[in-house]
């Protein structure tokens, strides 16, 4: 893993090379945390296939926001939340274009994160699952916090890069174990 790390990150490959390695990397976290999930001993599970779906939509979602941050990490676009050229600005260049789709997209998952953050609590979902989802919004906020604290620095430090993937890639996590949590895939709490 570190000399896919040092092949991509530090040898400064194309983008999609680099949104590659994170499909990869991302769905290596997924299978890891769906078994995990599965393997562990919960009680109280209570099935909802909308609410699956929903988390399942949040997941999504926070993958997207990471994919289109990855074709376009080390760019330098002026402005935060709103580029410079304004609300709409003009898509003729490939890197503004995803710049642009990747802060719509993100400012989406935000509304769509602090939606489920009620929800699940108001729906009385188990605990677990509740932390889950509440972790997942926590992350994301910070995970905003950072992509404008990239911005203002005009993308110079690779660090603030590095803390920005690493904390959207826990909303990621958190979100398919909240999926794989509500789908029932963990043990049963009841000896055989």
């Amino acid at each position: 893993m570190l000399i896919g790390y040092r092949l991509v990150v530090v040898e400064h490959l194309d983008a999609d090379l680099v949104s590659l390695h994170l499909v990869i990397s991302m769905t290596v976290a997924a299978l890891l945390t769906v078994v995990a999930v599965a393997t562990t001993r919960t009680s109280g599970r209570m099935k909802n296939k909308t609410w699956t779906y929903l988390l399942r939509t949040g997941a999504a979602v926070a993958l997207s926001v990471l994919l289109l941050g990855s074709f376009v990490h080390n760019i330098y676009i002026p402005g935060w939340p709103i580029m410079n050229a304004g609300a709409f600005p003009s898509l003729s260049n490939k890197y503004v274009t995803l710049h642009y789709f990747h802060r719509v997209v993100a400012a989406g998952g935000l509304v769509l994160l602090g939606w489920l953050a009620v929800r699940a609590r108001r729906d009385l979902r188990p605990r677990f699952e509740q932390w889950l989802v509440w972790v997942s919004l926590g992350m994301y906020l910070l995970a905003i916090g950072l992509g404008a604290a990239h911005v203002f620095t005009k993308v110079m430090w690779s660090g603030l890069v590095s803390a920005h993937l690493g904390v959207a890639s826990v909303v990621w996590v958190a979100m398919v174990a909240a999926t794989a949590s509500a789908s029932g895939l963990g043990a049963s709490s009841t000896p055989d």
